[in-house]
């Protein structure tokens, strides 16, 4: 196992202990939330720039931390897209009034197509990739942040900055997003007077 992978893990379990520790010091929230969001941006490999699009549902354990599923297409060049699936646990600072930053960190699959013409195949997928097999799918990791601002009692805007570190072999490919996701809050109780009692 790479530094690097055994530096992003070992982030991503002090991230999920720290942020536990931090909401048994505070009042739970009186019921859950569950969190259905799509968003659109654009995303580099600093080779290629092409938009980027998904959803993702989540599940809000406390005003603090919070789970969410992901699903995101990327649009990698002519001839190229590829689709990520990944889970992620996102850490909720304390918010200032109607907003609050947030990190998140999680893992899943990245995979990658490309045409039999296509001219955007980076170097971490040639010699991978053959005349009648040219998808690629390699586990990744999943780093980033933002803040998200709360625009009623159940909807909130996020934008984000967000990090996919694909592995192979021990190569890294990244391929960083920025977005901008809507995101409904449904069942329990609206998220934001929970957040501004903080």
């Amino acid at each position: 196992m790479s530094r690097a992978l055994r530096t992003g893990c070992s982030v991503l379990v002090l991230l999920v202990l720290a942020v536990n520790a931090a909401a048994q010091q505070t009042d739970p929230p009186e019921e859950h939330a569950t969190t259905l969001n799509a968003f659109a941006g654009a995303a580099s490999d600093w080779s290629e720039t092409g938009l980027a699009a998904g959803m993702a549902m989540g599940w809000e354990v406390s005003p603090l931390l919070a789970l969410e599923g992901s699903g995101s297409w990327f649009n990698r060049g002519a001839g190229a897209d590829a689709f990520a699936a990944s889970f992620k646990v996102l850490a909720r600072g304390r918010s200032l009034r109607t907003a609050f930053p947030f990190a998140e960190a999680g893992f899943g699959l990245y995979r990658a197509r490309f045409d039999q013409g296509s001219t955007a195949v980076p170097e971490f997928y040639q010699g991978r990739i053959t005349a009648t097999d040219r998808t690629v799918t390699d586990p990744a990791f999943v780093f980033g942040g933002g803040v998200s601002l709360m625009v009623s009692g159940r909807m909130s805007l996020r934008p984000e900055i967000e990090t996919l570190l694909a592995r192979d072999a021990g190569q890294n490919y990244f391929v960083t997003t920025f977005a901008v996701r809507l995101a409904y809050h449904f069942g329990g109780l609206p998220i934001a007077p929970a957040l501004r009692r903080r």
